[in-house]
């Protein structure tokens, strides 16, 4: 448990919200990623799992390529994800 504290692993509100909003940005980068993938689906609402006439084809390794990338930036700054990106 004093690791856990001297952490910040608590349930303390502020904690919480802090792993939360990491988790947010963690988040938001795998969904930049898949969205490379975006293709105009010709098929109109035919097949697949579309969205106003986009279909996401994703590579079956996606995830794995995503978690190299994600750890190799991750290795460089710890923090990438929080940085606003406007």
């Amino acid at each position: 448990m004093d690791v856990a504290t001297n952490l910040g692993l608590g349930a303390s509100g502020e904690a919480v919200e802090d792993r939360k909003a990491f988790a947010a940005a963690i988040a938001r980068d795998l969904w930049a990623f898949l969205t490379s993938f975006a293709q105009t689906s010709p098929l109109g609402s035919g097949g697949g799992v579309q969205s106003n006439g986009e279909m996401m084809l994703v590579p079956t390794s996606v995830l794995d390529r995503w978690l190299v990338r994600f750890n190799e930036k991750f290795s460089i700054d710890p923090n990438f994800m929080l940085k606003n990106k406007d």
